[in-house]
């Protein structure tokens, strides 16, 4: 072997430094500065959108930061109704949906390989659309659209286009749907309305296995309405269930009937408040003088003084308030429970002061669980050719209905609008994803009377397409009136653009949306929302609103 001297081996030790360094150096990334500077983005300094939560049917109103056109943190909306400023864990993350690196990166399809084996794989928009009007048009009269709990826009889009293209049938499906308060309304009131419960209000509250704190109706304003009853020592809460849970820890008082025994606990204290007022209205008399604090001591393992004193607490208030049975207290009798509760409402003098019909919440369109089941049958039976699936995953919510089953049977053409992976989803032969939340125009009514607009944060990130735009788009080739619902469903959206359908806008939106480039993230051909500022007093465009 040939020897080195001092001069080639610093020539091989530099070279092999220097490849090294290469070898291990971060990589370079570039920053570009903006050529044509959006007005309402200046690089550094946040940015901040009002819009609505999408992460449960309550319309929560939020305040978007966005810095150079990317959502970051997301706080409530202090002139919102019903957020007031707050705002739950679940919203605080909700844009992280957004920046989730498994949803769909565009359109899709079922495919089957050499092995017989099932997977989704890439495809165009045009042929995307292409096989979702083949299939409505193969399907007409057979297609079904299962939709989530919307009540804005896009559910009255939904109504106008649907049956233009051939698919009449709608179902809305919500695990939460209240069957039982509903049907329990009915009974009392004769109407299946759900009123407000204005738990801010009550000077005495009666929780009957409801966990009103953490999944009931509206979770963050039942939250806000117990913090305002407790301010300076003021009220008192008693929760009437088996579970200690977070709403029962954070009552006065917990009784713990026999299981099964609720209903009794609540006919019996309204039996007795009914007597310390001065009598019960006479529809009611004959079936009160049946129940009473000792008779029904015995079934529930309540002592009758112990119910007594509840009873006294309740006559002797201002404004009480009972509040029916949420989804993880029925049983069978559900229905009459819920009744139960609401007749102590009308004994106690609370109808009106803190059980509010008017501005009652928006359930009333929601399909009950046994239409589900009945659709999972006609899929079975091959009576629905075409499944459209928007807002929901009954594959997961409600597996015992046996729709996933009916999915695999092959005798269903499955289109889903899910904007991310989930068990519905999986099964689907067409996905069309769904900007999310943040990526998208809309507007919604949880409650009468409160309509708030929702309005985009960022730029797509992906190849995807706001969902409200294919229905449409598919009645432009199957209706026999080319696009009519479209156009029709296009002037009532930019009536609620211009105000006239929101006159009282409860998000109060006061910014444009985000831009991360010169060029805007609204769709082409979407009108600019009209918004109020709160600081300024005056009406404009997006064009001109700054935060």
């Amino acid at each position: 072997m040939p020897e080195i001297d001092r001069r080639d081996f610093l020539k091989i030790a530099g070279l092999t430094a220097g490849a090294a360094a290469v070898a291990c150096k971060e990589p370079v990334h570039n920053i570009f500065p903006y050529v044509h500077q959006p007005e309402e983005v200046t690089p550094g300094i946040a940015t901040y959108y009002n819009s609505m939560c999408r992460e449960c049917p309550d319309g929560c109103g939020i305040r978007v930061k966005t810095r150079e056109g990317r959502p970051i943190k997301i706080d409530g909306n202090p002139e919102h109704p019903i957020s007031k400023g707050r705002l739950c864990v679940r919203g605080e993350f909700g844009h992280m949906r957004t920046y989730d690196s498994a949803r769909f990166a565009g359109p899709m399809k079922s495919a089957t390989d050499a092995s017989g084996a099932k997977s989704l794989v890439k495809i165009s928009w045009d042929e995307a659309q292409g096989l979702f009007v083949d299939a409505l048009k193969k399907s007409a009269g057979k297609a079904v659209f299962l939709g989530g709990r919307e009540s804005g826009t896009l559910d009255a889009l939904l109504d106008q286009v649907l049956p233009a293209i051939g698919a009449p049938h709608r179902l809305r499906f919500e695990p939460y749907a209240y069957e039982s308060l509903r049907s329990g309304n009915q009974l009392v009131f004769g109407s299946e309305a759900v009123p407000q419960f204005r738990i801010g209000a009550a000077d005495v509250l009666v929780a009957f296995g409801t966990d009103f704190i953490e999944t009931w109706l509206s979770p963050l304003a039942n939250q806000i309405g117990l913090a305002d009853s407790r301010r300076e020592g003021k009220g008192f809460a008693v929760f009437v269930g088996p579970r200690l849970g977070l709403s029962a820890a954070n009552c006065d008082q917990w009784l713990a009937p026999n299981p099964g025994s609720e209903a009794l606990v609540a006919i019996a204290l309204a039996s007795e408040v009914a007597q310390r007022r001065g009598g019960a209205p006479e529809a009611l008399r004959g079936l009160l003088a049946k129940y009473s604090a000792k008779s029904v001591a015995e079934k529930t393992g309540i002592l009758a003084p112990t119910l007594e004193g509840v009873a006294d607490r309740i006559a002797k208030a201002s404004a009480p308030l009972a509040l029916p049975p949420g989804v993880e207290l029925q049983g069978t009798n559900a229905a009459r429970f819920a009744a139960a509760v609401q007749i102590l409402n009308v004994v106690s003098g609370a109808l009106g002061k803190t059980v509010v019909f008017g501005a009652d919440h928006t359930l009333g369109k929601l399909g009950r669980f046994q239409e589900l089941s009945e659709l999972a049958g006609k899929m079975r039976g091959g009576e629905v050719g075409l499944l459209m699936v928007h807002g929901a995953n009954p594959a997961y919510s409600a597996p015992q209905v046996g729709l996933a089953d009916a999915l695999r049977s092959g005798n269903v053409f499955t289109v889903s609008f899910a904007s991310a992976p989930d068990e519905t989803a999986q099964l689907a032969d067409l996905i069309l994803p769904d900007h999310t939340a943040f990526e998208s125009w809309g507007d919604a009514e949880p409650v009468k009377g409160t309509k708030t607009l929702q309005q985009p944060t960022v730029r797509p990130l992906f190849d995807t397409r706001a969902a409200r735009t294919s229905p449409p788009a598919a009645s432009a080739t199957c209706s026999s009136r080319p696009g009519a619902a479209a156009r029709a469903s296009t002037r009532r959206w930019r009536a609620a653009a211009s105000g006239r359908s929101f006159p009282r806008a409860a998000h109060r939106s006061r910014a444009a949306p985000a831009r991360s480039t010169s060029r805007s993230p609204r769709s082409r051909g979407t009108p600019p929302i009209r918004c109020w500022s709160s600081t300024r007093h005056t009406i404009s465009t997006t064009a001109g609103c700054r935060a």
